[in-house]
């Protein structure tokens, strides 16, 4: 039986949880699937929560990285054109988006705090915005899916014209019963994901919440948190339905300017006016430019290196001494006096 034949009845009796309740409970699930029974094996807050700007695949956090207790997310498309993943006819992404994990928790946690504090300063004014952002969003949401919706009814009549066509000329002799079958499969599949796609469309479109019941359950829920002071994984969860991260602005300048989206539930992306961004002063433009001018003259001295082969040889010479300093320094993180990533939030939060 295909969704579309489903008979659903919804709110015939009293609910055990609340639905946000619900919601944020199988999130949470969901985004947590990977289990480490072992210390070693600890899941990242922000598992499940980071997403690629550019091939929107997830963003996987190690735990250890050059050989370090330094949590950070790379990309798992990420594959450097590997030939075999393009031959499986994978999605491969052409640069890892390498980030920390603790920049983006003390991102989350600026932007939560600018959030709560509007919410908190000026509610009216808070009210105003969030309904003004999520009535634009659901606009254009709403119009994607209706759109969708109309050229999937559509085809679903062109493939009803079609089969109606081929069975004619089946029954007139005039198309080999092999032939037929092969092509009442062919049209019968893809209607049959049409109906299943124009039923959750249309459920969809009837349900959608109006701009108002949205932007009452995020101030609702922006109200249970105004006054925290420290982060915890259920509230990330609770707050943040997704996080999209930009390649840094100069791939593999690891101080580079790195673009990253906090989208949050109901609301999606919102920027509360305290955390505008301000514009530099001129002696901060002019450390900005020195800085770019030293990273270019880096980056052709590195060129430099690499075409005339220097690189290369420096890199032979060293990589087993530089394995080596990686394994000695990851050996200790197995020691009985070390646990690792505890307290991953706090240590963001106490800096």
């Amino acid at each position: 039986m295909t969704p579309s034949q489903w008979t659903i009845f919804e709110n015939t009796h009293a609910p055990i949880v609340d639905r946000e309740t619900y919601n944020n409970v199988q999130r949470i699930r969901a985004n947590n699937k990977r289990r480490r029974p072992n210390g070693y094996g600890y899941v990242h807050p922000l598992s499940g929560l980071l997403f690629c700007k550019d091939c929107e695949g997830k963003l996987y956090i190690h735990r250890i990285y050059n050989g370090k207790d330094k949590p950070t997310a790379v990309c798992g498309n990420y594959a450097r054109g590997s030939d075999e993943i393009i031959r499986n006819n994978k999605i491969i992404c052409q640069s890892g988006h390498r980030i920390e994990a603790a920049n983006i928790i003390e991102l989350i946690r600026d932007t939560l705090k600018g959030v709560t504090n509007f919410a908190k300063s000026d509610k009216e004014a808070f009210t105003k915005m969030v309904k003004e952002v999520l009535a634009s969003q659901q606009t254009d949401e709403v119009k994607k899916q209706k759109k969708r919706l109309v050229a999937c009814k559509k085809r679903h009549a062109d493939l009803d014209k079609l089969l109606n066509k081929i069975y004619e000329d089946f029954a007139l002799g005039n198309l080999p019963e092999k032939r037929y079958e092969s092509l009442l499969n062919t049209y019968g599949q893809e209607q049959g994901n049409l109906e299943t796609e124009m039923f959750e469309l249309q459920s969809t479109v009837e349900r959608y919440e109006s701009g108002s019941s949205k932007a009452n359950n995020f101030i609702k829920l922006v109200e249970r948190y105004t006054d925290f002071t420290e982060l915890t994984q259920t509230m990330l969860h609770e707050l943040i339905e997704k996080i999209v991260v930009h390649e840094r602005d100069r791939k593999g300048a690891i101080d580079s300017p790195q673009t990253v989206e906090i989208h949050l539930n109901y609301i999606g992306e919102f920027m509360p006016p305290v955390m505008e961004q301000k514009a530099l002063t001129p002696e901060e433009q002019a450390e900005q430019e020195a800085v770019e001018k030293r990273r270019e003259r880096f980056r052709r001295a590195y060129e430099q290196r690499k075409e005339s082969g220097a690189q290369q040889k420096y890199y032979e010479r060293v990589k087993y001494k530089k394995r080596a300093e990686r394994k000695a320094t990851k050996e200790t993180l197995f020691a009985e006096t070390y646990t690792l990533g505890t307290d991953v939030l706090a240590q963001v939060a106490s800096k």
